[in-house]
């Protein structure tokens, strides 16, 4: 069978130009082919071949001649301009690969096959798992031969229009550069899967977490991190429904969700809070605010029924307090603040860092810290601590905050023989040990 190339006449031109519209006929072709018309395959770049549709909307290949390369019997088809193969998906929406005879190169059928990066010479080939953590992928050269099994979970193609493979490897993944031989060359292992995010040389990383809900279900929850070209972290994979989008070099982020969900069931259990980091990944606001919208350069804070709005010089001019551990910024839920011109320090988190160990008497509402033999008492409401049993008195008295008991920063440091400063200018915290 042979397809008749429908052409058309521009009155203002006098160059004729093809359609690639296909009218089915018994006939031979009655014109022969017009020398400055182009073929078109289904990515948009030129090709000696062009998709053809059957009147029941099944998919075949003819070439310039409309001579038929393949019958219009599939679903769908892919050209692989400049390999003269294509890919096809069958009745049951299953893909293999085929040569311009309609050999098929595989006795096996995938679920997908992605032939967008071809002119690198590989095309992606392999089968859907539950969800994109468990794919199983494996990577064809223009020989039909795989140089990656179909073992592997992601790739994503670098900006240097490198590619890589990423592989599960006890909850992390380890990417490897495909290199045009076939050989792969180990690049990192990172705490999610990579993808290109649309920023000029960054990239996303999303790590997925599993944990049984509250019905008894296996679900998970999705975070996303951001690391630069070079793949060097520049924020964790711990922050949920965001694309890392921009604006006054500050983006809306969320965490700390405790629902999870399947694929036939969505619950939430607890919501995460909203803040505000900057482009390295510290937190301007930290996250513990209902709802956060920006319009222009104002911020909007909700939680509960209370609002207030900061414009973005407000945001810098309330910078977070940073806690610092040997010159490294120490990551903590529980942010410092000033009381009375007092600065006052989550007990725990500075204690712990400082290798002490920390308990707690509920009944009394007292912190007990050990450390090098030392006991030191602090009862949330009373304006002392006994340290061995000597009382000491203190600038003011320590407070439980959402759950967390504060202190102030000299005490902390009277408490655990320890050099604490306080940087008021840069609103730092600096601890040594």
């Amino acid at each position: 069978m042979k397809f008749k190339r429908l052409l058309f006449v521009v009155t203002t031109i006098t160059t004729l130009y093809a359609v690639n519209t296909f009218a089915e006929t018994t006939n031979s072709l009655a014109t022969s082919p017009v020398e400055t018309s182009q073929w078109i395959d289904d990515k948009g770049d030129d090709s000696k071949y062009s998709i053809v549709n059957s009147t029941k909307q099944l998919k075949g290949v003819a070439d310039y001649d409309g001579n038929v390369i393949l019958d219009t019997i599939y679903k769908d088809v892919k050209i692989i301009s400049g390999w003269d193969k294509f890919a096809i998906q069958t009745k049951d929406n299953k893909w293999t690969i085929t040569n311009i005879g309609g050999d098929r190169y595989f006795k096996e059928t995938y679920d997908f096959v992605d032939t967008k990066y071809y002119k690198g010479g590989f095309i992606e080939i392999g089968n859907y798992g539950n969800d994109e953590f468990s794919n199983n992928i494996g990577i064809l050269n223009k020989n039909m031969k795989f140089v990656v099994p179909v073992e592997y979970q992601t790739y994503v193609y670098t900006y240097d229009d490198e590619l890589l493979v990423g592989k599960l490897n006890n909850g992390k993944y380890d990417y490897y550069k495909v290199n045009k031989d076939g050989s792969l060359d180990f690049v990192i292992t990172i705490d999610g899967i990579l993808s290109q995010n649309g920023m000029d040389g960054y990239y996303i990383t999303h790590k997925k977490d599993c944990a049984n809900n509250t019905s008894g279900k296996l679900g998970y929850i999705s975070t996303l991190g951001l690391c630069d070209k070079n793949f060097n972290i520049i924020i964790e994979p711990i922050y949920e429904n965001t694309a890392f989008s921009y604006n006054n070099d500050l983006a809306i982020v969320k965490k700390g969700s405790t629902y999870y969900t399947t694929s036939d069931l969505q619950e939430k259990t607890g919501n995460g809070k909203y803040g505000i980091i900057d482009r390295i990944g510290n937190e301007i606001v930290k996250c513990k605010y209902d709802s956060i919208k920006r319009t222009g350069n104002t911020y909007t804070f909700a939680t509960g029924n209370e609002t207030k709005t900061l414009n973005v010089n407000e945001l810098y001019s309330n910078d977070s307090i940073q806690i610092l551990l040997n010159g490294v910024k120490l990551n903590t839920e529980n942010e410092p603040y000033i009381k009375d011109n007092y600065t006052m320090l989550p007990l725990r988190t500075v204690a712990e860092a400082l290798d002490a160990e920390v308990g707690w008497d509920n009944n009394s509402k007292t912190a007990i810290i050990s450390k090098n033999g030392k006991v030191v008492r602090v009862t949330v409401g009373v304006k002392e601590m006994l340290i061995n049993n000597t009382s000491i008195t203190l600038p003011t008295v320590a407070e439980i905050i959402d759950g967390t008991t504060y202190i102030p920063l000299r005490s902390i440091a009277t408490a655990l023989d320890t050099d604490i400063k306080w940087d008021s200018k840069n609103k730092i915290v600096s601890l040594s040990k």
